[in-house]
C-alpha cells in the first residue's frame, strides 16, 4: 500500500465576462425524475440514452414515490423514449455491456421504499432484445444500497463489481454454463459509490470511489485473478473518479462531494514512479461526476455540480479545457443539482448532457454546442 502526496499546483480559471453568467446555448430537456446516471450505448448504429430515475414527489415533500427508469433513442436530433421496465424504480446506476451477440445492462437499485431495511433490495442484469428493442429481464441479484456497476473483460472472462453503499462490494463472474454471474470476491469497501476499471501497460487497476468524510478512496491492481489493494488516495468524501490519458500519462479525477464539509476542492492524481500522487485541486461544489473527452485533439473534463457555491447563488456545472497540465474554465452551464455529465458527438456536432435531480421533477438538459472548442483565446495559463 502507498500513500499519495499531496502539492500545491491549483486550477488556472478564465475570467472572461462572458462566462460569469450562464451561456445561451440551445438545449432540450429530458422527462427525468430524480435522475443519478446516465449511460450511452449503441445497438446495430442506433444510439440510445439509459437514464437511472431515481423518485418523485408527486405527494408532499419529504414522502416520495420511486418510478421507472428509461431507456431513449436518439431521432433526428432529440432523444425520444424507447422503453421502460417495471424492475427499475429507486435506480441509481447503469452499466452497457457486450457479451459475445448480445447486449445486456446491468442496474442498480439503490432503494425501493422507505422502510428501515429499504437498501437491501434486488438490482438486476438485463438483456436487451433486438427485435423489440426492450429490456429483459436476465438475472436479479440481491444488493445493498448499490450505487454503480461496472463491467471488465480480462483474459476472456466477464466480470462485474457493484459498490454496495451499506455493505462491501462484491465482484460477480460471468458462467457461460450457467448463463449468469456468481459471487467472485468481496472487496472491504466503505459507502462505496462508484468503481472506475482503467489499463497501464499491460496491468488491470479499478479505483472505488468511498463517499464517507472519513473514508479514502482506493485503488486496486488485478493480481493473481483478484483484486489487490495498491494505494489509498488522500482525499475523503469521494463521490466519483474518472480515468483519463493525457500524452500518455495517466490522471485520475476525483471528484469531492458531501456539501457539509469545508474542504471542496477536487483532486486530480498524476501517475508516476508506479503510484498516483496529488498532482492538481479544483474548487467544485459538491461534485458528483466528472467526464473526460476529447474534440479535435483539446481534451476537456466536465464536472457536474450539485449545489450552490459557496456564499450563494446559482448552481453551475462547468466543463474544463486541459492547458499545459493545469485546467482552464471553458464554459458554465445553469444546472440543478447536477449527478452526472455525458458528453457525446453525433453528425460532427457536439453534445453535453446532465443529469439533473433538482426537487426531483426537475428535467435533465441535453446542451447542443457545436461551438465546443476554445472561447478563452488569449487567457494565459
Amino acid at each position: 500500500m502507498q500513500e499519495s502526496q499531496a502539492n500545491n499546483m491549483h486550477l488556472t480559471m478564465c475570467y472572461d465576462d462572458e462566462l460569469k453568467k450562464p451561456q445561451p446555448f440551445k438545449a432540450t430537456e429530458i422527462d427525468t425524475h430524480g435522475a443519478y446516471d446516465l449511460e450511452f450505448f449503441t445497438v446495430d448504429g442506433e444510439l440510445y440514452l439509459a437514464v437511472a430515475n431515481s423518485k418523485t414527489t408527486t405527494q408532499p415533500w419529504p414522502t416520495f414515490v420511486f418510478v421507472e427508469s428509461a431507456i431513449y433513442r436518439w431521432d433526428n436530433g432529440d432523444f425520444v423514449l424507447q422503453t421502460q421496465t417495471d424492475v427499475t424504480y429507486g435506480a441509481s446506476g447503469w452499466e452497457h455491456f457486450v457479451i459475445g451477440d448480445d447486449h445486456y445492462l446491468a442496474l442498480a437499485i439503490h432503494e425501493t421504499d422507505q422502510s428501515p431495511d429499504r437498501y437491501i433490495t434486488d438490482s438486476y442484469v438485463l438483456k436487451w432484445d433486438n427485435n423489440t428493442r426492450t429490456l429483459q429481464e436476465h438475472q436479479a441479484i440481491e444488493t445493498n444500497g448499490a450505487y454503480d456497476w461496472k463491467h471488465f473483460e480480462i483474459d476472456g472472462s466477464h466480470y462485474l463489481v457493484v459498490a454496495n453503499n451499506h455493505a462491501k462490494s462484491v465482484v460477480y463472474i460471468w458462467k457461460p454454463t450457467l448463463n449468469k454471474f456468481v459471487e467472485y470476491q468481496h472487496i472491504d469497501s466503505t459507502n462505496a459509490v462508484h468503481w472506475e476499471h482503467f489499463t497501464i501497460g499491460n496491468e488491470d487497476f479499478f479505483a472505488v470511489s468511498n463517499k464517507r468524510v472519513d473514508a479514502l478512496s482506493t485503488v486496486y491492481r488485478w493480481e493473481n485473478q483478484t483484486m489487490v489493494e495498491y494505494q489509498r488516495l488522500n482525499k475523503t468524501n469521494i463521490a466519483h473518479i474518472e480515468h483519463a490519458v493525457i500524452d500518455g500519462v495517466h490522471y485520475l479525477a476525483a471528484a469531492k462531494g458531501g456539501s457539509y464539509v469545508d474542504d471542496q476542492e477536487s483532486a486530480f492524481y498524476r501517475f508516476e514512479n508506479n503510484a498516483f500522487v496529488d498532482f492538481l485541486r479544483v474548487n467544485t461544489s459538491d461534485a458528483y461526476s466528472w467526464e473526460h473527452f476529447e474534440v479535435n485533439g483539446i481534451h476537456y473534463f466536465a464536472v457536474a455540480n450539485s449545489v450552490k457555491v459557496p456564499g450563494g447563488g446559482q448552481t453551475y456545472s462547468v466543463v474544463y479545457r486541459w492547458e499545459n497540465g493545469t485546467l482552464v474554465e471553458q464554459k458554465r452551464y445553469e444546472t440543478n443539482y447536477a449527478t452526472d455529465v455525458k458528453y457525446f458527438e453525433v453528425g460532427g456536432v457536439n453534445h453535453v448532457i446532465f443529469a439533473e435531480i433538482g426537487n426531483v421533477d426537475t428535467k435533465s438538459r441535453v446542451f447542443r454546442d457545436p461551438q465546443l472548442p476554445p472561447l478563452c483565446e488569449g487567457i494565459s495559463s
